[in-house]
């Protein structure tokens, strides 16, 4: 009920507002309803939109500008906690993305540069354990990755190159952490070099 009023409020501010006006769309087959800020002009989405379901319940919020999605846009779950946390600079999602278990806790984050992802991403469990580092490169798994066990001890450690195909030397940890196995890969085919007795 509050959601609905703080939109309310909006929507008035808005329709008052000399510069911008407002739009609304209804998705046929989910009917869904999103409202856009729309410069009087020209009619090019500006400023905050929302979307929600046919109950009221929001959805999605962001901001576009020029036409083009710009700031932070979050998904969110039925009961309002952030489900997914994108930021966009001129229609391009760009910085740190975050998707997130019902429960708060992270479950993926990493980095976008223009549009692609890069540098490290970590995957969480719903405890807030690491699970899984991964270096990105424009979309690929490409680099140094590490698995972990739900308690922090080191599962796997190796290199990828061109996705999930591992590259020269992969070490495997048992569940107390020591090795157990190092093997020479080449590009996803591996054979073992070395293993404990």
């Amino acid at each position: 009920m509050l959601f609905r009023l703080i939109v309310l409020l909006f929507l008035i501010l808005l329709a008052s507002c000399k510069k911008q006006l407002t739009k609304t769309e209804i998705d046929p087959d989910s009917h869904f309803k999103t409202t856009y800020a729309i410069r009087k002009n020209d009619n090019i989405y500006h400023g905050p939109y929302f979307k929600s379901d046919s109950a009221g319940v929001l959805l999605e919020r962001g901001n576009y500008k020029e036409g083009k999605l710009h700031g932070t846009r979050e998904i969110l779950f039925p009961d309002g906690k952030v489900k997914i946390r994108e930021r966009y600079l001129a229609g391009n999602i760009t910085d740190l993305y975050e998707y997130f278990f019902p429960n708060g806790k992270p479950e993926l984050k990493g980095y976008y540069i223009d549009g692609a992802m890069y540098g490290p991403w970590m995957k969480y469990d719903d405890k807030g354990n690491l699970l899984e580092l991964v270096t990105m490169i424009k979309n690929e798994e490409m680099g140094p990755f590490a698995e972990y066990y739900e308690d922090g001890k080191i599962q796997a450690q190796g290199t990828y190159l061109h996705g999930p195909n591992e590259d020269v030397i992969l070490n495997l940890f048992d569940e107390s952490g020591e090795l157990y196995k190092t093997m020479l890969c080449d590009s996803g085919i591996c054979v073992t070099t070395w293993e404990k007795k």
